[in-house]
């Protein structure tokens, strides 16, 4: 799209053209994330906590709260993820190996929870039950080895206190012995001071031993794992939702890339906003109507009678009285007036368009007459199942009285337009005939006879006979197909058509074969394509 054209209608004119390729990059997005999480292995965590007593535990102690309570907790998280931990852990769960303890240590994660005195050991596994008993071994073992460790520790003071009472035995014996031999009142204060210092020592002890098999762990378990009902990952509501945000994403960078891209108009405001052009008319797309054997029995052309309420039909109409209002604009009577039907390039619909034209007007009781001016790729013969031998290119390469037309022209069944044939089809240039004397009086004669004349002209940036062709036309319809005719080769032909055409001649665009209308559905071609009756397939033009 045009760089100034991306405001919020234009984004969402964008969306709603490229929706199928949001929908299938999201599709696409949504099946690679289900294909990952049916490979991707399933782990169940299960989380243990452990509510942490930052003051002494001994039951001989008063339990009153230290300083650096938080820098505790904090150390025994490290204690519990520590190796003796983990090797206990695993002795209890039955893992043997030297690599048993970092294996184990690998699934569990301990960490404390916020500024509390909770700390959580969370483990994974493959199995709910493995993860439960991973993380409530790992816990018990805690407290299993710190008990261990606070009664080693108090044994190892238990056996220097020991010492220690010994050696103040053996002081309050050696005072004894000096009282003995001299009983004076420094040997007297020497024996008091040695065996105050020897009972003070044996009360300690006597303390410790009681207290060495006495110790509690300075955590417990607040809350054991359970084995958990869903596994932890992958986490199949949020990678699905992720996945689905990611493809969305993209796939809308996908449709703003392929409006960029494009090498035609996406819609009728575009059109009319690059080229300047009003009224743009969008005539939608007809999917072509087939019989068992696969052939083509309708066109859209077709539709103008056979299928009156289907939606090219109702485009056509709505065509038909543009050009009405244009010919009002510049009051040209309906009687002789001249609609040229164009393009920029080959292949965009105009002949069909002109045809369905032709059609709309004769079924609405006006007397028309279609010719077929392009004479190098004469086509319209075709869409009436004819083979001509002879035609307007003919006429002009041998120049006759304007009356021997009727002999060239064909009558269509449908709508009882006449119809003047384009012939074989040219091999030299045909611009000096479209340009000559001899084709402006078959037009002066043709506009006598008829209320509309019709010509479907060769596309204008191809052959140079449709610029000459402007100068007769009271009315150019300038036919563009959705997303195909280039941007450029639009503005320059009608830039070209400026320049040619006369000056009271109005101009109307046509989008062709562009998406439906929004709220259209009810109006489907589908709703109202009749199931037509053998004997009327066989009337058709198309079988």
């Amino acid at each position: 799209m045009h760089e100034d054209a991306w405001d919020l209608r234009g984004l969402e004119g964008a969306i709603r053209r490229q929706w199928r390729a949001v929908a299938l990059a999201v599709a696409a997005g949504l099946a690679l994330a289900s294909a990952a999480l049916l490979v991707m292995p399933v782990s169940y965590s299960a989380t243990a906590l452990l509510y942490f007593d930052p003051s002494p535990r001994g039951v001989l102690e008063d339990g009153r709260p230290g300083a650096g309570d938080g820098a505790r907790v904090d150390s025994a998280v490290d204690l519990i993820a520590s190796e003796p931990v983990l090797a206990s852990a695993a002795r209890a769960l039955g893992l043997a190996g030297e690599q048993a303890p970092d294996w184990l240590g690998s699934r569990v994660k301990v960490q404390r929870e916020g500024p509390t005195y909770l700390v959580s050991v969370r483990a994974n596994a493959p199995s709910p039950l493995e993860a439960a008993s991973y993380a409530n071994a790992v816990a018990n073992s805690f407290i299993h080895e710190e008990v261990a460790a606070k009664i080693d520790g108090v044994l190892a003071d238990v056996a220097a206190l020991r010492a220690q009472v010994t050696v103040a035995g053996e002081a309050v014996r050696a005072a004894q012995q000096a009282l003995a031999l001299r009983s004076g009142f420094e040997e007297r204060q020497a024996l008091a001071s040695a065996q105050s210092h020897y009972r003070m020592l044996l009360d300690r002890l006597t303390r410790l031993e009681a207290e060495a098999f006495l110790q509690v762990p300075s955590a417990r378990i607040a809350a054991a794992a359970s084995p958990p009902v869903a596994p932890s990952s992958p986490k199949v509501g949020l990678t699905l939702a992720l996945a689905g945000g990611l493809a969305m994403i993209f796939g809308l960078l996908l449709a703003f890339a392929r409006e960029r891209i494009t090498p035609g108009f996406v819609d009728a405001e575009e059109a009319g906003r690059r080229l300047g052009l009003e009224p743009i008319l969008t005539i939608p797309r007809q999917k072509l109507q087939r019989g068992r054997d696969g052939e083509l029995w309708l066109t859209p052309a077709d539709q103008l009678a056979q299928a009156p309420l289907a939606e090219f039909p109702e485009a056509v109409r709505r065509l038909r009285i543009s050009v009405d209002q244009a010919l009002q604009r510049k009051s040209v009577a309906h009687r002789g007036a001249v609609v040229m039907v164009s393009s920029a390039t080959g292949g965009e619909g105009k002949t069909t368009l002109a045809l369905a034209l032709a059609r709309s007007y004769g079924l609405a009781g006006h007397s028309v007459l279609l010719i077929d001016c392009d004479l190098r790729n004469p086509s319209i013969h075709r869409y009436l199942g004819l083979e001509p031998s002879r035609g307007l290119l003919e006429y002009l390469a041998e120049p006759a009285e304007p009356r021997q037309l009727k002999a060239m022209m064909a009558e269509d069944d449908v709508s009882g337009v006449r119809i003047a044939l384009g012939g074989l089809g040219a091999q030299d240039a045909t611009d000096e005939l479209v340009a000559g004397s001899e084709f402006a009086r078959l037009i002066a004669a043709a506009v006598q006879s008829f209320e509309f004349v019709i010509i479907d002209s060769p596309p204008l940036g191809s052959v140079v006979d449709g610029l000459h062709l402007a100068r007769l036309a009271d009315v150019v319809t300038f036919v563009m197909r959705y997303r195909s005719v280039p941007r450029n080769a639009a503005a320059q032909a009608l830039a070209a058509l400026a320049r040619t055409r006369r000056e009271q001649s109005e101009l109307v665009g046509v989008l062709n074969l562009g998406p439906a209308p929004i709220g259209s559905k009810a109006y489907r071609a589908a709703t109202y394509m009749p199931k037509l009756s053998p004997s009327l397939r066989q009337a058709s033009h198309w079988h």
